[in-house]
């Protein structure tokens, strides 16, 4: 009897074993089922593009190609997804890409996971533009006169943006192409403009013109701690009249830092909220 019981339980024991491995097994094949139904469209998705997953951000993923790091390329899901970062990946679509930054894949069909971490290395600046944000910078504006300008830059990103040496200050200035008083844009008539190519701005923004050869990144005043940045413009541009302003520090290598400001007729400066530019 007690042969009979050992022999039931090893039995049940087994039984419930391929239990659990049969539910494990119908419930991976749903999740599967499910990563491939997020794209409804399946059909004609014969273009495959391999790549590397940089960033999962809920429904969307920022992926580089493995050939082509630089550049960056979303897909967008209708659902949460299951894929994770620096996963090197084979991706069906119907070869759209939309020309945006970043580029934007339009119908996938499939995604098959190559290597559950690439050897490829992906770009700082790709890392940067996915990983820093601009909400985690302040610009602290300790001095600005007519002749220059003093700023304390606080990045607490962990990758924190490349600010340049370089500015251009533009001003605010007359359309030289506005209409004259009394003419009337699009009227075909004596008085009109129906062949004015200009921008229809009354006002327009235009780079200050220069004094001198000098670069502006020749105007610094060296610093101590890199993340400040003092200018004294005098010999670039000169001392500043009255008007609107835009002084704006920056290249194509860095985050763009724009402040918007004015001098009144008795030389006080005010300034604008400072203003980011991608």
């Amino acid at each position: 009897m007690k042969k009979e019981l050992k022999i039931f339980i090893i039995v049940l024991s087994v039984f419930l074993l391929f239990l659990i491995y049969y539910i494990g097994m119908i419930t991976k094949h749903s999740t599967v089922s499910n990563y491939n139904n997020i794209n409804t469209k399946s059909d004609n998705m014969e273009f495959k593009m391999n790549a590397v997953i940089v960033k999962v951000e809920n429904k969307m993923l920022y992926v580089v190609k493995t050939n082509a790091t630089n550049e960056l390329i979303t897909l967008a899901f209708t659902e949460d997804i299951g894929y994770k970062e620096y996963q090197e990946i084979e991706i069906y679509f119907d070869g759209i890409i939309l020309e945006s930054y970043p580029a934007q894949l339009g119908n996938v069909g499939k995604i098959e996971i190559i290597k559950d971490k690439s050897d490829v290395e992906i770009p700082e600046e790709i890392l940067k533009f996915c990983y820093s944000s601009s909400d985690n910078v302040n610009v602290e504006i300790l001095e600005l006169t007519c002749n220059g300008i003093e700023l304390n830059i606080i990045d607490s990103n962990n990758m924190e943006y490349n600010y340049s040496h370089n500015y251009k200050i533009y001003e605010k200035v007359k359309n030289e192409n506005y209409p004259e008083e009394g003419y009337k844009i699009g009227e075909d008539t004596e008085n009109s403009t129906a062949g004015f190519s200009g921008t229809g701005l009354e006002y327009i923004w235009k780079e200050k013109d220069t004094i001198s050869d000098i670069l502006s990144k020749d105007t610094e005043i060296v610093q101590e701690n890199d993340m400040q940045r003092k200018f004294d413009w005098t010999d670039f541009y000169g001392e500043l009249e009255n008007g609107e302003y835009e002084f704006v520090l920056g290249d194509d290598d860095s985050i763009g830092i724009k402040i918007p400001f004015k001098i009144d007729e008795d030389k006080n400066v005010s300034y604008d909220n400072v203003q980011f530019l991608y």
